[in-house]
Order: structure tokens, then sequence, then C-alpha cells
């Protein structure tokens, strides 16, 4: 009977596609999930000279973890891509200076381990008024959540992100007469401990 067998053939081929069929979006359904969106950066805040500021913060090298240098970098590497004045330099730190037109400095300390490795980025930004503080603060929130998702921590002064690579904490340190914003990128997994001078500098902008 040729037209029976024609039949059970068609359905077993039917079926084999639509078996195919369920097993192919099963697994490529995961990969077609978009991940959630990152709230857009306010026009007036992109147009503002702290969003400017805050390019300059980044620097030019955005290929590692904070202007182009990552933990466990050596003091050569750092002294080679720091494009920043150094104002400061020790066996256990060196810190870099830059001033704006506007008289807003920014102050960018590296830390070494005893093999003079990275081992720990703090960055102190001075400002000229609580709203520039403000803006910054907006700004630097936005790129963090960009860059590592939501914060893992959050307060109206403070807020810390996690990474594989690194423990980022922001705060905003503004109140009586000066205002800014301090940035600390500390290594995830082990407890590296800075030498001396470490607790005078970042206490700085506290």
């Amino acid at each position: 009977m040729p037209g029976k067998n024609t039949i059970t053939d068609f359905s077993f081929l039917l079926l084999l596609f639509v078996f195919c069929s369920i097993g192919c979006t099963s697994r490529t359904a995961p990969e077609n999930e978009e991940t959630p969106d990152v709230e857009e950066l306010a026009q007036s805040l992109r147009e503002s000279d702290e969003y400017g500021l805050w390019e300059l913060v980044l620097g030019d090298y955005q290929d590692g973890l904070f202007r182009g240098v990552s933990f466990n970098d050596s003091r050569e590497k750092v002294r080679i891509t720091e494009t920043f004045e150094v104002f400061e330099e020790l066996p256990s730190q060196i810190g870099y200076t830059h001033d704006t037109k506007e008289l807003e400095t920014v102050d960018v300390y590296y830390y070494f381990s005893d093999e003079q490795l990275v081992s720990r980025i703090i960055v102190d930004v001075f400002l000229n008024g609580e709203s520039s503080a403000d803006r910054l603060w907006e700004i630097s929130g936005w790129y963090f959540n960009s860059r590592f998702g939501p914060a893992s921590e959050s307060s109206d002064v403070k807020k810390v992100w996690q990474s594989a690579e690194a423990s980022v904490t922001v705060e905003n340190v503004s109140g009586g007469l000066d205002h800014g914003l301090k940035i600390t990128f500390v290594p995830v997994g082990r407890n590296v401990v800075a030498k001396k001078g470490f607790q005078k500098n970042i206490k700085r902008l506290s």
C-alpha cells in the first residue's frame, strides 16, 4: 500500500522536523535574551563640563582597569602609561596630579606591593562646588552601572560595584568648604595592604 507508507514517512519527517526545531530554539534562546538596559544618561549631563572632566579622569587608555592600568601591573608600566604629572613618588606609591583650567584637580595614587606591582588605585577629584560634585556623582554612577551592572551597595554618598577583578567604591565627600569625589579600586579576593603613607593620603578628601 504505497499511499499508507507515504503518509507514514511524511508523518515521521514532520515529527522529526518539529523536535529539531524545539531543540534548536531551546539552545539558542539564552543567547538571544536581552541584558537589562542601563538608564540613559540625561542629555544635560552629557553636555556638562563634568562629563568632559569624567572623560579626563578615565584617560585615553581604556584597555585596563583604570587609565590603562590594572592590578599586578609593574611600576614601569604605570610610568609609561600615566599621562598626568608626578607630584609624589615613594617606594610604596606614586601620586599623579592634573589641574584643569577651571582650577579643579584630579589626583591619582597608585599603590604597590612589595613586588612593586599595582595593588590599589585611589582617585581624588577636587571640584569647585557642591552642584558640580553632584553632577560628577551622577555621571560616575551611570558609567560604573554600564560597566559593572547595578551597585552592590548604594546610598546618597557612597556606591560600591563588584567585578571579577575589583571592588570599586565611589564616595561623594563634599562638605563644608571641600567638594569632590573619592574613587577607590581594590582587588577582589586578596588582602593587599599598602605601605606607610597610605592612610595619610586617603584621608585627604575625607
